[in-house]
């Protein structure tokens, strides 16, 4: 199962983030480039969960074969070079990155989480649009 740490937009948006790459001297850094991360890994079926919980719904998640995923994005009309490339690039993805505490160092303060982000758009969520 590929887990991965989720960030949040806004951590990524941030002013702070930015004005901190900004001024911040580079010459003492142990790392390489910032790499913002959420501050913990989930897997699809936790982020589905967290969500849920967010919604106040009974969510869950199901993994499809590459064969499946490719004919429903055939179906739902994306062209077959696409939804080709897509099956490829998931099929090949690299382990993901670590957690990191860039956004902390950045920032001052810690990542959003998961589950934070998910209960901040709930409302979003039960939109329906035309």
């Amino acid at each position: 199962m590929i887990r991965r740490a989720v960030v949040d937009e806004r951590d990524v948006a941030d002013a702070a983030v930015a004005v901190a790459v900004l001024l911040t001297h580079h010459a003492h850094r142990d790392h390489g480039p910032y790499a913002l991360t959420g501050p913990e890994t989930l897997g699809r079926a936790e982020q589905i969960a967290q969500l849920g919980s967010a919604l106040r719904r009974d969510l869950r998640f199901q993994a499809l074969s590459a064969a499946r995923a490719r004919a429903r994005m055939l179906a739902d009309g994306l062209p077959e070079i696409l939804a080709d490339a897509l099956v490829a690039a998931a099929e090949r993805r690299p382990d993901p990155p670590r957690v990191t505490d860039h956004v902390r160092r950045l920032t001052g303060r810690p990542a959003g989480t998961f589950a934070r982000w998910a209960a901040d758009r709930a409302a979003e969520f039960g939109r329906r649009e035309p």
